[in-house]
């Protein structure tokens, strides 16, 4: 299809549904299309995310510059770049989630930029999402990756991402700011197991969760024996959840 104004159209019924975003993926185009060009001198569009899909895990993200940002642009566009369907047709235990540091980030309780941005998908889809976009100082690791000037002031400075392999539960996947992210019980474990994230700290996350009534007093501790299960661990939620705690106080 080259018809402009269809391209244009296209465009903006997928912007509308993705809080002004849209990626090259979704559309059927790449950086260099006439449209896109064309979008971008008018003024009409400006590149959230670089067109890397041969080289990094997230293609290239366009933003309608009209009405509010995203609360967490840098994020939520690359999300959007990691697959080819709309976000409001992605099945939260089939798609890439927001998890580990970046869904601390979501749910406000870790407010520190990142090194990368986190997510964890099916093995099938997660197998070849491991590397970063240009900009980055190293290729991107999936335990540690390394940062690099560039990329978005909040958030992930690096603009590196990582995407983990594991199958969630759709108990294990809430919708928060338009985006799949890892319920708070396993983000909790997550960063218990995957970043080393102390007991301390973690006391102090699980404060924050429940304060902001992101999760129920009388469900965090169920939900956490339920994460650290599948997570491998033999915690029971109770008690660790109370030592965690006492630790944070």
């Amino acid at each position: 299809m080259n018809d402009p104004e269809a391209r244009l159209s296209d465009l903006l019924s997928l912007a509308e549904g993705q809080h002004g975003y849209a990626g090259l993926a979704q559309l059927g185009l790449h950086l260099d299309a006439p449209s896109v060009q064309r979008w971008l001198q008018l003024g009409l569009v400006e590149l959230a995310r670089p067109d890397v899909r041969d080289v990094g895990p997230a293609g290239g993200v366009l933003r309608v510059r009209a009405g509010a940002r995203h609360d967490f642009p840098g994020l939520y566009a690359t999300w959007v770049g990691l697959e080819s369907t709309p976000a409001w047709r992605r099945s939260p235990t089939a798609t890439a989630v927001v998890s580990h540091r970046s869904a601390g980030l979501v749910y406000r309780v870790l407010t520190a930029p990142v090194a990368a941005y986190e997510f964890t998908a099916p093995t099938a889809q997660a197998a070849t999402r491991s590397s970063s976009w240009p900009g980055a100082a190293a290729p991107a690791s999936t335990e540690h990756p390394q940062p690099a000037q560039g990329g978005d002031a909040v958030g992930s400075p690096s603009g590196e991402v990582v995407v983990r392999n594991a199958l969630l539960l759709e108990c294990e996947v809430v919708l928060v700011e338009g985006m799949w992210v890892t319920s708070p019980a396993r983000t909790v474990a997550d960063l218990y197991v995957d970043c080393g994230v102390g007991v301390e700290v973690l006391g102090r996350i699980c404060q924050n969760l429940l304060s902001a009534g992101w999760v129920a007093g009388r469900d965090l501790p169920g939900e956490l024996s339920a994460a650290f299960a599948r997570r491998g661990l033999h915690d029971d939620g109770s008690g660790w959840l109370a030592e965690a705690l006492e630790a944070a106080a």
